[in-house]
């Protein structure tokens, strides 16, 4: 049960008809705009779904390095300035 007191298939239920009315929402605002073309409507669609592919690859990217790291596969190489270096700086 959920804090409404509806059973969890009921809620979800209510959760995808918001979702495809939001969907609709925003076809429509596309469809009825006088100066937005069906090119464009596409090509902002594409971007969107290009976008949430490279936000999830960058992340995936990140988790794989964490788990790099908690497996014990890090390196451990430091790179210390040689003492020309340390010295002039």
């Amino acid at each position: 049960m959920t804090i409404e007191g509806r059973p969890q298939s009921e809620w979800n239920q209510v959760y995808y008809s918001q979702r495809r009315d939001r969907l609709a929402d925003a076809v429509s605002d596309y469809l009825t705009c006088d100066n937005t073309s069906a090119r464009q409507c596409y090509e902002e669609m594409l971007a969107e779904v290009d976008g949430w592919i490279d936000h999830h690859r960058v992340q995936m990217k990140k988790a794989q390095a964490l788990k790099y790291l908690l497996m014990g596969e890090n390196d451990v190489t430091i790179d210390f300035p040689s003492n020309k270096q340390f010295l002039t700086e």
